[in-house]
């Protein structure tokens, strides 16, 4: 088996950390899709976290890496912990004139060109935080023609092309601030392309233009109108095929046919769960690893390009980690593979795909009858590809990551083999195949995972001085030499001898300088050379040396910056190349400088939100 950092999750009163590592993630509507899914684990940015408006209309990243949202109420950048708002000032001229965003591009030069509801088109200039507005001006045809902007786009000449609505496309030149109306071929009988909602340029050239009346192509005498689309066109795409995609506002989603010249139509089925989610599509894009999303007003699609389906994503109110709305207004994504999904009146969201790299599982299917999952307090996964979870209240659930079969053990009293109770504290793997379960109030037990039975029990005697020194157990770890390290709550350490049955204890005596500093422990790791970091809940951290049977106490001191950034340890890890990190409740990441061989030598170089960290208590 693999030990996973189970870490401490009892901490002082036992309170449960919400490790959403194998649980909290967005339901997935049943699809026959083949594309590879998961369910998705989003990261919500809201007002609380400082956006200024929760409609979110447009998200770009700049080439300095930081991230645009355009809302209806303000321009945001966002650099990646907080957010820099801008609205409209009246009586400045150099302020924003309008804070209806619906559109955002970046020129070579660095600035910012901003399409808006009413405010025309404005330039920011970002070294200066100033802005310019190009406003329509009735007497002049040299102006833009509308003050309500859904589009732009920077030309590789510099010139930026806004899609206005009322007045079609128009093209300014920067230097002279003049504006020319870009001709657009008859789409419909009935109407022409007056209101512009969608702007690509393709790898051939060629300008799409799709708005009220449809969708055109602008490629010089193979320029040309395309018929079918009674809903107006309010996306345009191409993917890495060269294949082009258009959303449609209530006509669902098309792709261009290229040896018929015409689009294929996808829509919404009620009928069929792996149809379009809905026909009012907002969004199209494709992400580096060649996966295709589709946003609606009634959810995220990915998209199956081969066998014509979609796997649907959406807001779930169980759920914290799924999409905060279904109605989504645009897809971006980052430099980093980070995909960016806005949404109507929900806020921003954030989804890594490197989630699904790691295998994550969605958490409701250790629910009961559909009931909220349980809290998660630790997990071992083994090398045949079992996960053994254990749990606050729910016991031990084995998940067969190769079948998705989940079986649930719990406490039976009529059961001598069954675990000792339902609250399962810590967990580590014994080098002989077994798994050690520490519980809240029921000492350790040894758990054979190929019969599914505890093989034996450890709980503290009081009148055996070898037994177990309390039976509440935050954290356990075997050792190098198969010796299982238990740490308890409010007993200290014991060390079981695997071969002996017998417990040796280790508490903290205030006679003494060299005893382990406190009776609560929670996290353990072993040095290569043998020497055993402890943390402790209000004692610090200590340095256990087996050849002289010491530990070295380390402390917070708030006056030296060299010293433990906090007195409480939740987590620690010695990494590949023997460096010791620890995670501690407030203070941040600290990582241990010095030689243990010296323990007078420690001191720590400290990371916390002071350098940019997201949070100061690090739990894994």
């Amino acid at each position: 088996m693999q030990h996973s950092n189970n870490n401490s999750f009892g901490r002082a009163a036992f309170c449960v950390v919400g490790l959403l590592l194998v649980m909290g993630f967005t339901a997935v509507t049943p699809a026959k899709a083949a594309v590879e899914h998961h369910p998705m684990r989003f990261d919500r940015l809201s007002l609380d976290e400082g956006l200024s408006q929760s409609d979110v209309l447009a998200v770009l990243q700049d080439s300095e890496g930081l991230i645009w949202v355009g809302t209806e109420n303000g321009l945001n950048r966002y650099d990646g912990y907080t957010f820099r708002a801008w609205r409209r000032e009246r009586g400045n001229p150099a302020g924003l004139p309008n804070d209806f965003i619906f559109d955002l591009a970046e020129g070579a030069d660095g600035s910012l060109w901003i399409a808006t509801n009413g405010g025309g088109l404005v330039r920011m200039d970002r070294s200066s935080g100033t802005f310019k507005a190009f406003r329509n001006d009735p007497e002049d045809t040299s102006s833009i023609g509308s003050n309500v902007v859904r589009r732009v786009f920077v030309m590789e000449d510099g010139s930026v092309l806004a899609g206005t609505r009322g007045a079609g496309l128009r093209r300014l030149d920067p230097d002279t601030g003049t504006f020319t109306s870009v001709d657009l071929p008859g789409v419909t009988e009935t109407g022409s392309l007056d209101s512009v909602f969608a702007l690509l340029r393709d790898s051939k050239g060629a300008l799409w233009v799709g708005g009220d009346h449809g969708l055109a192509r602008l490629q010089g005498d193979a320029s040309r109108a395309f018929s079918g689309f009674e809903k107006s066109v309010r996306a345009v795409y191409e993917t890495s095929d060269g294949s082009i995609w258009a959303g449609t506002y209530g006509g669902g989603l098309a792709r261009l046919d290229e040896k018929t010249g015409e689009f294929e139509f996808y829509s919404h089925d009620a009928n069929d769960p792996s149809s379009l989610a809905g026909d009012q599509v907002t969004a199209i894009l494709e992400d580096s690893n060649g996966r295709l999303w589709v946003g609606t007003t009634s959810g995220l699609n990915l998209v199956d390009v081969d066998a014509g389906e979609f796997v649907r994503f959406g807001f779930d109110a169980r759920d914290a980690s799924s999409l905060s709305g279904d109605s989504i207004t645009v897809l971006y994504e980052d430099n980093a593979g980070v995909l960016w999904v806005g949404t109507k009146t929900r806020g921003l969201n954030k989804w890594n795909p490197r989630t699904w790299a790691y295998g994550l599982e969605d958490g409701r299917q250790l629910s009961v009858d559909g009931e909220q999952a349980p809290n998660v307090t630790s997990f071992v996964e083994s090398e045949g590809g079992q996960l053994f979870v254990g749990t606050f209240g729910e016991g031990l659930n084995i998940v067969d990551r190769k079948t998705g079969e989940i079986t649930k053990l719990r406490h039976d009293a009529s059961d001598d083999s069954s675990i000792s109770e339902n609250f399962v504290m810590s967990m580590t793997a014994g080098s002989n195949g077994q798994l050690w379960l520490g519980t809240m109030r029921s000492g350790i037990d040894r758990f054979d995972p190929a019969t599914g039975k505890v093989t034996a029990r450890y709980r503290r005697n009081a009148d055996d001085p070898n037994s177990l020194s309390a039976n509440g157990i935050m954290a356990m770890l075997e050792d190098s030499k198969g010796r299982l390290w238990a740490g308890t709550f409010g007993g200290g350490i014991s060390r079981l001898d695997p071969a002996t049955g017998k417990f040796v204890r280790f508490v903290n005596d205030s006679a003494d300088p060299f005893s382990v500093s406190g009776n609560r422990i929670t996290a353990f790791a072993e040095a290569p050379d043998g020497r055993m970091w402890i943390g402790t809940d209000s004692a610090g951290l200590n340095l256990y040396d087996p050849d002289t049977g010491r530990f070295h106490n380390y402390r917070h001191d708030p006056v030296d910056a060299s010293a433990l950034s906090d007195d409480t340890i939740y987590s620690l890890k010695v990494d590949a190349s023997g460096t010791v990190w620890v995670g501690t409740r407030g203070g941040g990441l600290d990582r241990v400088i010095g030689d243990a061989a010296d323990p007078d030598s420690i001191s720590f170089m400290n990371v916390s939100a002071a350098n940019g960290l997201s949070n100061d208590v690090i739990y894994g």
